[in-house]
């Protein structure tokens, strides 16, 4: 069942689900005592751009994820936007 999940896949979208899947097997969660991965305050969200993923701070987040409302998440490309 997952194959073809895989299969159909983009590349932006494996990053998200390896992301989540090495959240979930690390008993990590993407809101708990999240900070900025540039400069340490708290973070708003998750940025999956591509293959990379960060927490970031309303300074350091893209328009796309300033955009967004808390609880919302946007795909765009090979890119997804998760606000806290």
């Amino acid at each position: 069942m997952l194959q073809g999940v895989f299969a159909t896949a983009s590349q932006g979208d494996m990053a998200f689900l390896a992301t989540i899947i090495y959240a979930q097997t690390n008993n990590l969660s993407m809101t708990d005592n999240s900070v900025c991965c540039v400069c340490g305050k708290p973070a708003i969200g998750m940025q999956f751009l591509g293959c990379c993923a960060s927490a970031v701070c309303e300074d350091h987040a893209e328009r796309n994820m300033l955009s967004l409302k808390p609880g919302e998440t946007k795909k765009s490309g090979s890119c997804t936007f998760v606000r806290y």
